[in-house]
């Protein structure tokens, strides 16, 4: 009896530290970064030194790649039952999908399996709560990520950050700005955080620190030309808006952006013509106010489309304005002004000969498509037509009968 319980403990034992073993070796042939996961093939010489319980082990391991890479989850899933690798990669592949319903289930059952060597808890912990955020349920995000924020983790101040942005689109504004303030300026989120930062100001009203923290997204990210705009929308120093409207602007014409200059000549022209009509009230002797808006109006439906010729058209008026305000007062600021509003109305001209000039390019160009497409037709007709008459011609009767000696 003592023998037999022996011989029992003894092969419970070695099934044991085999079942390690191959959960060890298995583990080997994985780089693991984040939820990244890469299989190690062997070469084949590797492979040839294996005994064959491991060969064995190899070749299912193989397979299971196989599957993996053409998407066959389910045949991965049956020839190795809840294996780690494998549900960090569909946890990785469900997410960049966008399908953050089955990438969370696929995180609880490696959740449900426990402490494992390629993947850290916090790590696990910390995707989980990524993965409720972009399904918008923040209250269960923030309940895994919070208490990450305390803790000494290479994702400390990642789980700060989603937490800060968890806060913000609850409209939690001071929270937010609270978890904000926990991410430093070595974090790759430390921008971002600042972001947040300056949406959760501007919610408060608080334009002091808004401004500020413009100030620092410009110093961080000088190339981003909505750093520029954030500082714009809270200063109110009007020279210093448009300065920095222009500024993005400049940055909007690199990238080909027509439609945010077409919104950045809109909220600046308003402040430029506002000078001019500061200006105007001084004047006492008659003449004509120059109006921007008004030289939209008489020339509606020209050009409209054409967003760099209104942009240097609404450039060059401001400019000449504004040299006309600083260099004149008076009779010679009235002068000033008349000179501009002819120099408008000579433009004003031009245009209406260049958009007559336009349309009747496009309404030519219009007819060489439509003579191209007839003459298409025309081609693909004749080409059927050929085809059709070749087809009764070398089908008749007569022509068949009469193709070979009657000895063949």
């Amino acid at each position: 009896m003592k023998l037999r319980l022996l011989i029992l403990i003894f092969l419970i034992f070695i099934n044991t530290v085999f079942a390690v073993s191959a959960k060890n070796d298995l583990f080997s042939y994985y780089n693991v970064n984040g939820f990244k996961v890469t299989f190690s093939e062997l070469t084949k010489n590797q492979e040839s030194q294996l005994d064959k319980n491991d060969k064995k082990i190899y070749k299912k391991l193989l397979k299971n790649e196989k599957y993996i890479k053409k998407g066959e989850f389910e045949k991965a899933e049956k020839l190795f039952p809840a294996f780690i690798p494998n549900l960090m990669r569909f946890i990785e592949y469900y997410s960049l999908q966008g399908n953050y319903v089955l990438a969370l289930e696929q995180a609880f059952r490696l959740k449900d399996i426990g402490e494992n060597k390629l993947l850290p808890q916090y790590m696990l912990d910390y995707k989980i709560g990524i993965l409720y955020a972009r399904m918008g349920d923040y209250s269960a995000s923030n309940n895994i990520l919070v208490p990450y924020t305390n803790k000494a983790t290479p994702l400390k101040e990642d789980s700060a950050y989603q937490v800060s942005e968890n806060y913000y689109f609850m409209k939690d504004f001071k929270n937010s700005i609270l978890y904000a303030g926990k991410v430093s300026a070595k974090s790759k989120f430390y921008i971002q955080s600042q972001e947040i930062l300056y949406g959760c100001y501007l919610a408060l009203k608080d334009l002091s620190k808004a401004y500020k923290t413009a100030l620092l997204l410009i110093k961080l990210v000088p190339q981003n030309p909505d750093n520029y705009l954030k500082l714009a929308g809270v200063t109110s120093n009007i020279q210093e808006k448009l300065n920095n409207y222009y500024k993005a602007k400049v940055l909007y014409y690199g990238m080909s952006n027509n439609v945010m200059i077409s919104k950045i000549n809109a909220l600046t022209y308003p402040l430029e013509q506002k000078k001019i009509d500061n200006a105007y009230k001084q004047i006492t002797n008659y003449c004509k106010k120059p109006d921007w808006a008004a030289i939209r109006t008489r020339n509606k439906g020209l050009l409209d489309n054409d967003v760099i010729y209104w942009d240097k058209r609404q450039t060059d008026f401001f400019e000449t304005a504004n040299d006309c305000l600083a260099k004149y007062k008076g009779n010679n600021l009235s002068a000033c002004f008349s000179d501009l509003n002819q120099t408008q109305l000579k433009l004003d001209n031009n245009l209406a000969l260049e958009a007559s000039r336009r349309r009747d390019a496009e309404q030519r160009e219009k007819q060489i498509r439509l003579l191209e497409q007839q003459n298409a037709l025309l081609q693909e007709q004749n080409r059927l037509e050929t085809i059709r008459n070749y087809q009764l011609y070398y089908n008749h009767p007569r022509y068949y009968y009469g193709r070979f000696p009657y000895y063949w």
